[in-house]
C-alpha cells in the first residue's frame, strides 16, 4: 500500500527586482504562515517604501519531494520554473501577498489569510487603487491589458476604461469580467503589448475584435486584485463602472447615453423624455422624436387618457430600442425582477397554480 504524499508550504519573500531574499518551509498550516508574516513584518517594519516594494509568494506542493532546490538571491530562474508549469512540480495553488498588506491586518487586527484582510478589501479601506510601483492591469476574458505606472500608463488606462464604457452594453463586449489588478511580472513584457490604448484606437472596434496585441499573454505574472467591477449589463452598473471604477470619472457617450435613457423609458424610471433628471442630466439626442406624444401627454384631461399617451411614449421607447441598437444588450435590474416576482405571486395566482397543477379525474 502506497503512504499518502506529505504535502508542504513554500513561502518566498521577494524584492522589487523578483529576488528571492528569503525561503521558508513550513506544513500548511494557518498558524506557521501567520509566524511567518510576522517576522516579515517585523523585518520591514520601519521602511514604508520596501513593505510597498516586498512581495511573500506563498505555494503549496502536493508533494514535498517534488520541491525543486530553491536558493536565496536566485532572480528569475527559480519562480520561472515553478510558476510556468505549476502542474510539473504538483503546485497546487500559489498565492501572493504585500507586506504592506499584512502589516495593515497586523495594526487593525485583521487576519490576512481571511476575507476581510485580502488586497482587495484593504486597498478599498485605505481609499487608494494601486499604492505599489508595479504594473498596473485589467484581466478580461480574453486576456489581461497591462500598464506601467507613469504618466503614459495613466492615459492609456483611462482610454482603455471610456472604449469599455463605449461597448457595456454591446453584444460584442467580448468579456464578462472587468478586474482592475496589480501585476509583478516575472518573466519580461514585450514592450509593445504595455500601454495598449495609448495611442488612436479605433473605437468602433468592438472588443471582440480586439488585436491580440493588446493583450498580454504568455507572461508569467503574479497578481493582486484592486476591485471587481459587476459586468452585469445594468444601468446601475454602468453608473458605477462609468463614475466608480477608482482611476477615472468617464463621460457618457452619446449612444450608451442614449440607450441608457431609453431603457429609463421603458422601465418607467423616466417619466417624459424631456425632463430627465438625476444622474442622467446630459442632454438625450433622441428627445424630439417624442415630440408629439409629449404634446398630446400635455393636452390629457384625465389619467386614463395620460395612461394610454404614457404607454405610447414607452412602446416608441421600446421600438427604438429594438430597431436602432440590435448590437446593444441590456438586463433589467435585479431588484426590479424581485419586485415584478412578488407582485404576481398573490394568493389567488398562488391558488390557482396548485389546483392546476394537481391531476385531473378521468371521466
Amino acid at each position: 500500500m502506497n503512504s499518502p504524499k506529505e504535502q508542504d508550504c513554500v513561502l518566498l519573500t521577494l524584492t522589487k527586482d523578483n529576488k528571492i531574499e528569503r525561503v521558508r518551509h513550513c506544513t500548511h498550516s494557518d498558524d506557521k504562515l501567520r509566524d511567518y508574516f510576522d517576522a516579515i513584518i517585523a523585518k520591514f517594519k520601519n521602511d514604508f517604501y520596501a513593505m510597498k516594494d516586498i512581495w511573500v509568494l506563498k505555494m503549496v506542493f502536493t508533494d514535498k519531494s517534488r520541491i525543486p532546490d530553491i536558493a536565496i538571491m536566485d532572480q528569475y530562474e527559480t519562480l520561472q520554473k515553478l510558476l510556468r508549469n505549476p502542474q510539473l512540480y504538483g503546485i497546487k495553488e500559489h498565492k501572493a501577498f504585500l507586506v504592506h498588506d499584512l502589516d495593515f491586518c497586523s495594526l487593525h487586527g485583521f487576519d490576512p489569510l481571511s476575507y476581510e484582510g485580502a488586497h482587495e478589501k484593504i486597498a478599498k479601506r485605505i481609499g487608494v487603487y494601486a499604492y505599489t510601483d508595479d504594473f498596473r492591469a485589467i484581466r478580461t476574458d480574453r486576456g489581461v491589458h497591462v500598464f506601467t505606472s507613469d504618466e503614459t500608463g495613466d492615459h492609456a488606462i483611462e482610454n482603455c476604461l471610456s472604449y469599455y464604457e463605449g461597448h457595456f452594453f454591446s453584444t460584442k463586449r467580448g468579456t464578462d469580467r472587468f478586474d482592475l489588478i496589480t501585476v509583478r511580472p516575472i518573466d519580461q513584457i514585450p514592450q509593445g503589448i504595455l500601454n495598449p490604448f495609448a495611442d488612436t484606437v479605433d473605437w468602433n472596434t468592438a472588443p471582440l475584435d480586439l488585436p491580440d496585441d493588446f493583450f498580454c499573454k504568455g507572461v508569467t505574472m503574479l497578481e493582486l486584485t484592486e476591485k471587481k467591477i459587476d459586468m452585469l449589463p445594468t444601468v446601475s452598473n454602468y453608473w458605477s463602472f462609468s463614475h466608480e471604477n477608482e482611476i477615472s470619472d468617464i463621460s457618457s457617450s452619446t449612444d450608451v447615453y442614449d440607450y441608457c435613457c431609453l431603457i429609463g423609458i421603458c422601465e418607467g424610471d423616466i417619466q417624459r423624455p424631456d425632463m430627465i433628471e438625476g444622474e442622467w442630466y446630459e442632454s438625450f439626442s433622441l428627445e424630439n422624436r417624442f415630440d408629439d406624444l409629449l404634446e398630446e401627454l400635455d393636452d390629457c384631461d384625465d389619467n386614463i387618457e395620460r395612461e394610454n399617451v404614457s404607454s405610447r411614449i414607452k412602446k416608441l421607447a421600446a421600438k427604438i430600442l429594438t430597431e436602432e441598437f440590435a448590437d446593444f444588450r441590456y438586463c433589467r435590474e435585479p431588484e426590479k425582477i424581485e419586485e415584478q416576482l412578488q407582485q404576481i405571486q398573490t394568493p389567488e395566482t398562488e391558488d390557482f397554480q396548485e389546483n392546476s397543477n394537481k391531476p385531473k379525474m378521468k371521466i
